[in-house]
């Protein structure tokens, strides 16, 4: 993605950390911005800019039909990426 991103002159990299529907809400929606954060570092550690990256915590992810098909699944634990220009 960081490849991508250079070749196509993004401006931003936008992060969407998501967690799983079980739990505790509010620690999911932490957990979503850690997710985001360490994805984050990582980009910055290949050198992109840390002032074009922004974070955004989706928390619990009901977001799709097919992820309301099952109660809780692996697809809910990621982060979301976006390239902005």
């Amino acid at each position: 993605i960081h490849e991508l991103a250079k070749g196509q002159n993004a401006q931003q990299i936008c992060l969407f950390g998501k967690s799983s529907k079980t739990g505790n809400p509010a620690a999911n929606a932490e957990l979503s911005r850690k997710r985001a954060r360490n994805v984050a570092d990582a980009f910055t550690a290949l050198g992109w800019p840390a002032s074009k990256i922004a974070i955004s915590s989706e928390g619990e992810a009901w977001g799709w039909l097919e992820e309301t098909l099952t109660w809780d699944s692996e697809e809910d634990r990621r982060v979301r990426i976006r390239l902005s220009r």
